[in-house]
């Protein structure tokens, strides 16, 4: 199954492009609109500031300029307008200068008025020469006339450039205004496809985790385990209902539930502290690989052994574990039942076997004595036929018992089968060996008797040679055995 919850990161990565890319499309579009402004205001400076320069100097021309005091010095011969004029016809030569200096694609049309000007200069000294002479308005206007139709001619032709350039200005601002339009339609249509991108793939992520999200919740429903969710706190936060019925809950209740009621009374509070350590960090552990029997507890009290799995994880510093507990009573059942005897609940000859060879094993390894005592109850085919088959059983049982309370806890007895039993004593030595077996063939000599019905056992004890191997042991157990019964029973014979 596919983690999709790892793309959370891819998800986070298409939102800050998706950031980044809106950011940087609203800061290109302001440098380019600023760009655009910035280059229309300096157009229009440079304009304003060449029409202004031909303004003045048209002013300085025309009426109310030098030519209107010109004329006036004349008709009226009025130095006083002449010299006026003169001073206009300076300050217009001047801006001219200026115009050309600044503007020089219109040099040729300004060289033309500022040669009527010239002329019009040189004019002022005769006129003051003509004056004084006492010649008419009309002579004088014969003598200093000048021809001005290029300069006016040129004037008209640098008010129509004037408006050309306003037609292109218009023109080209007309295109930027275009040129803005379509980077915006274009940074739209870019970060429009990205969010629409950037969607689908979050639609597509989240339809995923909803699917497995199904998936999930299916199979938390349908597995034949109990699982439980947990947080922090060890509370359960959900529990499916294998969980709720293996455990007893409430299911409208689980969260009033700790987890740590779910564990044997006898380790209920160190499974606190081992718990609050295993939620430390994030891992998953089968409790098998611990080694052991593990219990559970059910809400009633009623302990059982199970499997148990945890796993603990964190979100957004949320910690929580989820459990995973398998009731193996039936499987302990069955274990035992394949192990054990089913009269006296003592190891079978499956269980002697696989005990037998690995204490073989240890005495070699640890360089140890073992011995091992075949027990069999006298005569007890007439017990059977006198007493019946049912206090023949009760005997085997009570024998169980006898053997539990005379031997060690390091000690091993199994029912070798119908009425004979085999003890395994290990790291022992002769004198120790013979009193066990002593002291069994006396207690049940004794409880029997208390009983109302005595009967005794022969007991057969071996010492295991390194140099044999099991069949050996058991042939020399068996002749231990054989040499008590036939020297009178109720006896150990030791070999």
């Amino acid at each position: 199954m596919k983690d999709y919850n790892r793309s959370k990161s891819t998800i986070y990565i298409v939102t800050i492009f998706t950031f980044f890319s809106l950011v940087i499309s609203f800061f290109y579009l302001q440098s380019t609109a600023d760009k655009q402004s910035k280059e229309w205001l300096y157009h229009s400076e440079n304009e304003i500031k060449r029409a202004k320069l031909l303004q003045d100097i048209i002013t300085n021309i025309g009426f109310g300029g030098f030519i209107h005091n010109y004329k006036n010095s004349i008709l009226r011969k009025d130095l006083f307008a002449l010299e006026k004029a003169s001073a206009q016809i300076l300050s217009a030569r001047i801006l001219i200068s200026d115009y050309r200096t600044i503007y020089p694609g219109d040099n040729e049309l300004l060289l033309k008025v500022d040669s009527v000007l010239t002329q019009y200069s040189e004019n002022i000294t005769l006129i003051r020469s003509l004056s004084k002479r006492g010649l008419s308005a009309e002579e004088i206007d014969e003598q200093v006339r000048v021809d001005d139709s290029s300069a006016l001619y040129s004037i008209a032709a640098l008010i129509t450039s004037n408006g050309s350039i306003y037609n292109k200005m218009s023109t080209v601002s007309i295109a930027r205004d275009a040129e803005f339009k379509y980077s915006l339609y274009s940074i739209f249509t870019l970060v429009l496809a990205v969010l629409v991108a950037s969607f689908i793939y979050i639609m597509f992520i989240i339809n995923k985790n909803i699917f497995q999200y199904r998936q999930m919740s299916i199979l938390f429903d349908l597995a034949p385990l109990s699982i439980l969710a947990v947080n922090e706190d060890g509370y359960i936060t959900s529990a499916n209902k294998v969980a709720i019925d293996t455990f007893e809950l409430d299911k409208d209740h689980i969260n009033d539930v700790n987890i740590d009621q779910l564990t044997p009374d006898s380790i209920s509070k160190e499974h606190k502290h081992y718990r609050e350590n295993f939620q430390q960090s994030e891992r998953t552990v089968p409790m098998s690989q611990r080694g052991g029997q593990f219990n559970a507890q059910r809400l009633s009290g009623d302990v059982f052994p199970a499997n148990i799995s945890i796993a603990t994880y964190s979100h957004d510093g949320v910690k929580e574990a989820i459990v995973v507990v398998k009731d193996i009573s039936d499987e302990v059942k069955q274990l035992r039942n394949a192990n054990f005897d089913a009269l006296t609940q003592l190891p079978n000859r499956r269980s002697i076997d696989e005990f037998l060879n690995e204490a073989i094993l240890r005495s070699k390894r640890q360089n140890t004595d073992l011995y091992v005592a075949l027990i069999d109850i006298d005569y007890f085919k007439k017990i059977n036929d006198k007493f019946g088959h049912s206090f023949g059983d009760a005997v085997l049982v009570d024998l169980a018992g006898y053997f539990k309370q005379s031997i060690r806890e390091t000690d091993f007895i199994g029912r070798w089968g119908g009425e004979e039993f085999l003890l395994v004593l290990e790291d022992a030595t002769g004198e120790g060996a013979l009193k066990v077996c002593e002291n069994i063939r006396e207690l049940i000599s004794e409880q029997s008797k208390l009983k109302g019905c005595q009967y005794t056992v022969s007991i057969g004890c071996t010492k295991y040679s390194k140099e044999a191997d099991a069949t050996v042991l058991f042939d020399n157990t068996d002749v231990a055995l054989y040499l008590s019964k036939k020297n009178g029973r109720n006896r150990t014979t030791m070999m």
